[in-house]
């Protein structure tokens, strides 16, 4: 190992000089999640989140500067939980965006999957909702194929009493093309999906070893819905999941995992493990993973509650740069590319009895890594930003074949009807 894999921030390059970030908050005195991100070649941002005081999912689109362009909100009927996850917005080259999420029914018994197609103004297009006999579906994840021809949902459901992995795909119309379901064991959930450069659809999660013991799992589709490969990763003491993944443009995987270790893996377009490592503390990324040509970028919390964005590099696994971002009990969110040379994060924080959605322009080369502060007033919550320090090692986790049975999956797909209306959280802007 390197002396740059032994130190985060220490072995490269001084920071750069300070060009600053924007910060957007949702402030409001309900519970307000901010989750999903995504950004368009003009810098505008697009969040995805939801309103746990009055169960309605937000889609709010944001300027570079942070203001509002437009919000909006989708009201479930007879809902207890909304549930939905760090890739749970994406955007096309025509800038539509396309958000997935899971309500559970007021009586606690039905979960059903959504999937919402809105345009660049905020104009509802079409939704769809996946629901199964077993009544027992979720859809956490969206990702766009590359060109935006084609949109991937992928989630959990219930297949013989069991919950199994599944994988859905729309057109660009909301015509469904093809759905496929992973079963074995008894317990299966999905975290992330990922679309590459040449339409290969991966999914990544986790799969059940024992009554209390999980392995994480990675599955590869081809853009037919054939299966190509499927990954199992066993570590004695491991009992989470495999929460992030992503490609290069020579399709090799990048997969991440927590608990009770963080994890990172490079593996072949194959499923081969190029390296792998892990620290004991949660300062490897593992939610929200994009790529470009020579880092992965991810973030993660550490024991404060800190949101901690990383820049991984992608040909030996060293940590390029680190940015803190501290306020009590601040949690990590989604990350996407935003315009050129910027990463969006989302983070969510507590403020009081308030519970908001913040969202971050961070500069792809990790300027401003040292000493910097806002105080986002209304609600009084100061971020700093500063450099972080750990050790990254080696590790000896099992990468063996999955055994799961892929088969075609049985959901059915109907026409939704989700009330669709202006939303008017307050925001706050800042920048630093």
């Amino acid at each position: 190992m390197t002396s740059s894999q032994m130190m985060l921030f220490g072995g490269g390059p001084p920071p750069v000089t300070f060009v600053g970030r924007a910060i957007s908050q949702y402030t409001t005195s309900n519970q307000v999640f901010g989750l999903g991100i995504a950004g368009d070649t003009s810098g505008n941002m697009y969040t995805a989140g939801y309103n746990q005081t009055t169960n309605r999912v937000l889609i709010a689109s944001f300027s570079s500067s942070g203001g509002y362009n437009w919000q909006r909100q989708l009201a479930p009927a007879s809902v207890s939980v909304i549930g939905m996850d760090y890739r749970s917005i994406t955007i096309d080259a025509s800038n539509n965006i396309y958000v997935a999420f899971w309500v559970r029914n007021a009586g606690g018994t039905i979960d059903t999957g959504f999937l919402v197609k809105y345009n660049s103004a905020g104009t509802i297009q079409w939704q769809r909702q996946l629901t199964a006999t077993s009544n027992n579906v979720t859809t956490q994840e969206v990702y766009i194929e590359p060109g935006g021809a084609n949109v991937y949902v992928c989630g959990s459901c219930v297949v013989s009493g069991n919950q199994a992995f599944h994988v859905v795909k729309y057109n660009s119309s909301g015509a469904l093309q093809w759905q496929r379901q992973l079963t074995g064991g008894t317990s299966n959930t999905t975290y992330d999906i990922h679309v590459d450069s040449s339409s290969n659809v991966y999914l990544a999660g986790q799969t059940n070893r024992g009554t209390a013991s999980f392995d994480g799992y990675i599955a590869k589709y081809n853009s037919s819905g054939t299966l190509q490969w499927q990954r199992q990763f066993t570590y004695s003491t491991f009992q989470g999941a495999i929460t992030s993944i992503t490609t290069d443009s020579s399709l090799n995987v990048y997969a991440a995992a927590s608990n009770p270790v963080t994890m990172m893996w490079k593996l072949t377009s194959a499923g081969a493990t190029t390296f792998q490592q892990q620290n004991n503390g949660y300062y490897l990324p593992y939610r929200g993973f994009v790529c470009d040509s020579t880092n992965v970028f991810g973030n993660t919390y550490i024991g404060t509650n800190d949101n901690l964005v990383s820049a991984i590099s992608t040909s030996t696994g060293a940590v390029t740069w680190m940015n803190r971002f501290t306020q009590a009990s601040v949690i990590f969110g989604g990350a996407a590319f935003g315009s050129a040379g910027y990463l969006l994060v989302t983070s969510r924080g507590v403020s009081g009895s308030d519970v908001y959605g913040g969202h971050f322009r961070v500069p792809t080369n990790g300027a401003n890594t040292g000493a910097g502060s806002i105080s986002a007033s209304p609600i009084n919550t100061v971020y700093s930003v500063a450099p972080n320090t750990g050790t990254i090692t080696s590790t000896s986790f099992t990468n063996s074949a999955g055994a799961h049975t892929d088969a075609a999956g049985s959901l059915t797909s109907a026409t939704s009807s989700l009330t669709d209306s202006a939303a008017s959280n307050g925001n706050n802007t800042a920048t630093f």
